[in-house]
C-alpha cells in the first residue's frame, strides 16, 4: 500500500513544517516516506508545494501526479490532481476556481477561522490540519507520539492544535 499526499500553500504557512512533522509521524508507524518541496525564491508569500509519499512498500519515484490526497492551505498556480481534497475555507468559497482542483471531492475546513477563534492565533493552521489529514487517514495519534514528532518549543499549544484537528467535523 502506497499513499500520496500533496500539501500546498503560501510560504509561512507551515507547510514545510507540516510536511516534516507528517513523514515523522509515518517513520514512527513503521512506514517508508519520501518527502520533497517545491516552492518559490521567496520565503514568505511564495508558492510552495510538498510532495509526501508513504507505504509499506518500496516507494520508486517520490514524483506526485495523481494524489490520494490534497491539503490547500491557500490558492496555488500549479495544477493538483487528487482523489479527496482537503481545502482551507478562504481558498474554496463560492466563487471556487475549477481550474486548480475539482469541488465535488472538496472537505471544506475554516483552519484559520478556527484557528483564531479558539487559539487566537493564526499560526496553529498547520497543526490544526496535521491533526485533519491524520483523521482523514484513519489514524490515532498519542501525546507520547506527539512528543517524538513535534518540537518542544509552542509543544503544549501545538497538541492542543493537533487534537482539535484530530476531532475536526464539517
Amino acid at each position: 500500500m502506497i499513499k500520496k499526499i500533496v500539501l500546498a500553500g503560501t510560504g509561512g504557512y507551515g507547510i514545510k513544517f507540516l510536511g516534516h512533522a507528517l513523514g515523522e509521524f509515518f517513520v514512527l508507524k513503521g512506514y517508508k516516506v519520501v518527502l520533497t518541496f517545491e516552492y518559490d525564491a521567496a520565503m514568505r508569500g511564495g508558492e510552495i508545494v510538498g510532495y509526501l509519499t508513504y507505504g509499506d512498500e518500496h516507494i520508486s519515484s517520490p514524483v506526485i501526479d495523481n494524489a490520494d490526497y490534497l491539503l490547500l492551505l491557500d490558492k496555488v498556480r500549479k495544477k493538483i490532481k487528487a482523489k479527496k481534497i482537503i481545502v482551507e475555507k478562504q481558498v474554496c468559497g463560492p466563487d471556487c476556481d475549477t481550474s486548480s482542483f475539482l469541488c465535488e471531492t472538496c472537505l471544506v475546513r475554516d483552519f484559520r477561522g478556527d484557528a483564531l477563534e479558539k487559539f487566537k492565533d493564526k499560526r496553529v493552521v498547520n497543526m490544526i490540519a496535521f491533526g485533519d489529514v491524520l483523521n482523514e487517514l484513519g489514524f490515532k495519534i498519542s501525546d507520547d507520539e506527539l512528543k517524538k514528532v513535534l518540537p518542544d518549543k509552542f509543544f503544549a499549544t501545538n497538541l492542543e492544535a493537533v487534537k482539535f484537528g484530530l476531532r475536526y467535523k464539517e
